[in-house]
């Protein structure tokens, strides 16, 4: 069995889902970084004049999720082995790189635990050409994965996902599970979800990778 978990920024980013809709961009994830600030630019500009003018939150209003990231780090601290790899990554085409060229056992049993806004099993995108919507659907479908678990926000929608086989609301209910982590954290994957993840929060991204660095070294030392 092969235990991996996929974490996106994202999910530690303190704003409603309504609050996204409205002030974060809509699209742009193919871009590349210098095209995505460019965006982003626009939407803090719109977001400071409709404050000024209508009293409105702007981008820069919105923190982390300290809790949540706390969370994260005791999960990690908890069930992470000396031999976990940690793996920061930007397109979901290079999860799928790694599925394929990664080395994984043919026999072995894949669980993905995702924590994350989106649960990127749509179906509304593309379902051969693998994106940062649809990349878990099509691992699933080709079987690459057998087991799915997605730690979502209490408003992200489920609306197409007929795949999960166990939803959770906070990462603490992760341990509740019933030891699907019993034997480990193989390989952690970070997204810094670049088109949902406001810049102004890089800091807290960075010092996060920060600290999950410090528990793999504290723990590969023991």
């Amino acid at each position: 069995m092969v235990n991996i978990l996929c974490v996106d920024w994202e999910y530690f980013i303190g704003a409603t889902a309504d609050q996204r809709a409205i002030l974060f961009p809509d699209g742009g994830n193919a871009l590349d970084i210098e095209g995505q600030l460019l965006i982003w630019r626009g939407c803090y500009e719109q977001s400071f004049i409709n404050k000024e003018l209508l009293g409105k939150v702007s981008i820069t209003d919105i923190g982390s999720v300290e809790s949540e990231i706390t969370a994260l780090f005791n999960l990690v601290e908890k069930y992470k082995k000396p031999t976990t790899s940690i793996t920061v990554h930007e397109y979901a085409v290079e999860i799928d790189n790694v599925f394929t060229h990664g080395g994984f056992p043919n026999d072995d049993e894949i669980n993905l635990f995702k924590i994350g806004f989106h649960h990127d099993c749509s179906t509304h995108v593309s379902v051969t050409e693998i994106n940062a919507g649809n990349w878990v659907r099509i691992l699933l479908n080709e079987n690459k994965i057998q087991q799915f678990s997605w730690v979502k926000r209490e408003d992200s929608t489920n609306s197409d996902c007929d795949v999960i086989n166990c939803v959770h609301n906070k990462i603490g209910e992760l341990h509740e599970a019933p030891n699907k982590l019993a034997d480990g954290i193989d390989y952690i994957f970070i997204c810094r979800s670049g088109m949902w993840a406001p810049p102004h929060l890089d800091n807290d991204f960075i010092n996060t990778i920060g600290r999950l660095t410090d528990i793999s070294r504290q723990q590969q030392d023991k």
